[in-house]
């Protein structure tokens, strides 16, 4: 057999290491080695994980190292997944195999960590412990653990004798001999036991009879296994009675296999409630015939699905998910969060029973490996999830689906940031599948994409039985103030509130808490302080009694009295969750509140225990941030009273207006679902705002070309493209001084390949430091895609190579969500 090497990318995640390293075969690998594998390699003076990702005739240098090891008997990662992270790697400017590691689940992620065992006998180890007792009290203990436990990883050791020196003691210990240190890759954190597979299936029928007869327990566990296919094997072997020997007798014969699997607890799929499947209207048969069409037709197709709130987009995605699935397909339906997931879970689990996986970071480690499984020996065909789920290992896709497609919770907030819309266009192209985004509020860039003819363009512009949108009423907070009401309810609202809890119908209280830092606004006119650069609200850092824009890093003094009237009622405005609790429980006293926000929130399922008590009447009023603004369905609301739009609309982001039209938007659409009609009440200090103003009509095409003027005019996307690095660490200086020698970098890198380009920047972030980490960011903007992407990247490796990066981090957001 001809001589082949390995072409491997190592873990290590650092730039200058980005690269394919080659690696010999040892013989006793040389038939097992299979592209996608992970293996154990030789670098620099220790052992890491590697992926191997092709197989050459020749190597790039002579003297070369061979695998060590191999972690994968079968390959984990097909030639698309390789293909996709290289894309991913391309287009978000980050390590090859930080992309390559988006596509495991965790459970499947090997650890790297130093075992320390006993060398010799245990007398030998005992004699020198009685010594050591007198001469290292420090060696000495921690030598009697090793005994006692016969061997140890490193950090668990540390743990154990956390604030004692380890290392000299485990030093003194290898010099005496008496143990020895090895570097072991294992996967842990949830537990594994074997399942029986069934092998030859269609040669077991006719012999089973014959078998049964020959060895009745070994008949017994064939009959079962050709019923269930598979099962673990302690379930099997107490179904059946049967010894482990006559299993194994069966695995001898080559009838049946056994595998590892891991043992999670069951995700729940099947609803309770009966399915029912309702009439298309005629605005939504439209849109299933075409995306039936794209289906049936296999090459890429994207669409983009604008439907108002409350018009039945997920019947037709069921039907399109359906279609596929009698094309002999798979389909991937992604949801932006937890609490949608839950419930869509249920419409799905009606349709397609056990046939769905569901795949979100609600489920545990061990669980979300279990449906990754399923996906991956093809006993799924439909997965449904939140971002990550872009991933799952579905075999010939024939519709991927994106709901609330302008959802920001698509967007990977570590490294390598990307965007699951664009992944999922990506995978897409690659399966010639259809691509459906759904949104009531699409985003300006995917609208815009439709009227360059790059998406098809789907509307449904009515509501299910033709029930209206509900009514819209935006109260003016100034004016409340000037009445002497300074309460969190506004009269309007408190008097909805009344009708509405005394009708016995239901009410949601929803607030914009993205928002973490102060803004100014005058409670007299509305008007907020703004950077004249770049038409976003300054933040108001208590430190230095400052006014800062965290883009271009303008600032100014924090003022006393408003610029425009005069007033001297400037100041900071919002409240929390639970202070509008509190105000409802003093204002209702016996009324039942669910409050739903991060703190009630972060146990397994909480999201679903507390939407299933509001929606079985258990409790009058939902209390919520972004969580409950969008895909609940309860036909008892009636009442949507959202308690500050300010907070959205001064965010230091020029994507907030945006944002803030679409939450009012989605969260309007909450209420008037059932027969009877719905009501918004929305509070603002700035009712002209055109986010309140077309959230009020939902007017969101009026809404979509103001703000797409307003990006023109200030040079933002989807006029230009925005390339974010944050800069951390622990030293703040070495953070600016980082942050000012990659602008430079950049800057000089425009210049020199005549790219059209700026800098933002540097300047402290948002949130300025986290956990003790400095930070400052810069934003490259430029018009050109990918010129700006191959300025930034030079720029990069440049940077790595030039400059002193010790104590210091970087992360690259391309195309970034939010500037905090």
């Amino acid at each position: 057999m001809e001589k082949l090497f390995a072409e491997v990318y190592v873990e290590l995640k650092h730039r200058r290491l980005d690269r394919i390293f080659h690696y010999g075969i040892p013989p006793g690998l040389t038939d097992r080695i299979k592209v996608g594998a992970r293996v154990v390699v030789p670098f620099g003076n220790k052992l890491h994980q590697g992926y191997v990702v092709n197989l050459v005739k020749r190597a790039d240098v002579e003297k070369i190292k061979n695998i060590k090891e191999l972690l994968d008997e079968r390959p984990l990662f097909t030639p698309q997944d390789i293909e996709l992270a290289r894309w991913m790697a391309d287009y978000y400017l980050c390590p090859f195999v930080a992309a390559l590691e988006c596509i495991l689940p965790a459970g499947l992620k090997y650890e790297n960590s130093t075992v320390i065992a006993l060398l010799g006998s245990d007398e030998e180890a005992m004699s020198l412990l009685n010594s050591l007792k007198f001469m290292d009290t420090e060696a000495a203990e921690v030598l009697q653990f090793v005994l006692d436990k016969s061997s140890i990883t490193r950090a668990n050791l540390e743990k154990k004798f956390s604030g004692k020196n380890v290392a000299r003691a485990i030093e003194t210990l290898v010099d005496y001999g008496v143990i020895s240190m090895k570097q072991q890759f294992r996967m842990t954190g949830f537990r594994r036991e074997m399942s029986a597979i069934l092998v030859r299936d269609e040669e077991i029928s006719s012999d089973t009879q014959a078998l049964a007869n020959r060895a009745p327990k070994q008949g017994q566990l064939l009959s079962t296994l050709m019923d269930k296919k598979r099962l673990p094997v302690s379930l099997l072997l107490k179904q059946t009675g049967a010894p482990k020997s006559s299993l194994n007798a069966l695995v001898a014969k080559g009838l049946v296999r056994l595998e590892e699997d891991t043992v999670a607890g069951k995700v729940i799929r099947q609803s309770d409630r009966p399915e029912v499947i309702h009439e298309l209207t005629d605005k939504q048969e439209q849109v299933f015939r075409r995306v039936s069409s794209a289906i049936r037709d296999g090459k890429y197709a994207p669409f983009l699905l604008h439907g108002v709130t409350g018009s039945g987009k997920t019947e037709v995605y069921l039907r399109a998910v359906q279609r596929a699935l009698e094309e002999g397909k798979s389909a991937v339906v992604l949801v932006p969060e937890i609490a949608l997931a839950s419930q869509m879970v249920s419409r799905f689990s009606q349709r397609f029973g056990e046939g769905i996986a569901v795949i979100h970071s609600g489920l545990s480690r061990a669980e979300r490996l279990q449906e990754w499984m399923r996906v991956h020996r093809g006993q799924a065909k439909v997965v449904l999830g939140a971002r990550s789920a872009v991933f799952a290992p579905v075999k010939d896709i024939g519709i991927i689906i994106i709901d609330e497609e302008h959802e920001s919770s698509y967007k990977q907030d570590q490294v390598p940031k990307y965007h699951a819309r664009e992944v999922a266009k990506a995978r897409a192209r690659q399966h010639e599948a259809a691509l459906v985004l759904g949104s009531a509020t699409p985003a300006l860039e995917s609208y815009l994409e439709t009227q360059k003819r790059n998406y098809g363009l789907l509307t449904i512009d009515q509501r299910v039985t033709t029930r209206p949108l509900p009514v819209v009423a935006v109260v003016d907070m100034r004016q409340e103030r000037r009445q002497g009401n300074s309460g969190i309810f506004s009269t309007a609202l408190f008097q909805s509130l009344e009708n509405c809890l005394g009708n016995g119908e239901q009410a949601i209280l929803f607030l914009n808490r993205r928002g973490f830092a102060s803004f100014l606004i005058c409670d007299k006119c509305g008007f907020s302080i703004r950077c004249p650069h770049c038409d976003i609200a300054l933040t108001h850092h208590t430190k230095g009694n400052k006014l800062m824009c965290h883009y271009c890093g303008y600032q100014q003094q924090v003022v006393t009295q408003c610029p425009r009237c005069g007033s001297p009622g400037i100041g900071g405005v919002g409240c929390g969750t639970q202070q509008v609790e509190e105000e409802m429980y003093r204002r209702f006293p016996d009324l039942s509140v669910i409050r739903m926000d991060v703190d009630n929130t972060r146990k397994q399922g909480a999201h679903q225990r507390l939407l299933d008590k509001f929606g079985s009447g258990e409790g009058s009023v939902l209390i919520g941030t972004q969580m409950v603004a969008k895909g609940l369905d309860f036909p008892n609301v009636t009442l949507v009273g959202v308690i500050s739009a300010d907070t959205g609309i001064n965010l230091p982001d020029f994507r907030a207006w945006e944002r803030t039209f679409q939450l009012l938007t989605q969260v309007a659409g909450r209420a008037g679902r059932g027969q009877r009609p719905g009501r918004v009440v929305v509070q603002t200090y700035q009712p002209d705002n055109p986010a309140v103003g077309r959230a009020r009509t939902h007017d969101y095409l009026g809404f979509y070309r103001s703000e797409l003027a307003r990006r023109r005019q200030f040079g933002y996307p989807p006029f230009c493209r925005l390339i974010r690095v944050l800069i951390t660490g622990q030293d703040e200086v070495k953070v600016k001084t980082g942050a000012e020698a990659l602008s430079k970098v950049i800057k000089k890198n425009f210049l020199l390949h005549s790219a059209a380009g700026e800098i933002l920047g540097p300047a402290p972030a948002p949130l300025a430091k986290i956990k003790g980490k400095h930070r400052w960011h810069l934003v490259a903007k430029s018009p050109d895609a990918e010129e700006l992407k191959g300025v930034v990247s030079a720029s990069l490796r440049q940077y790595s190579l030039e400059f002193d990066q010790q104590g210091t981090n970087l992360a690259v957001d391309v195309d970034p969500s939010g500037m905090i």
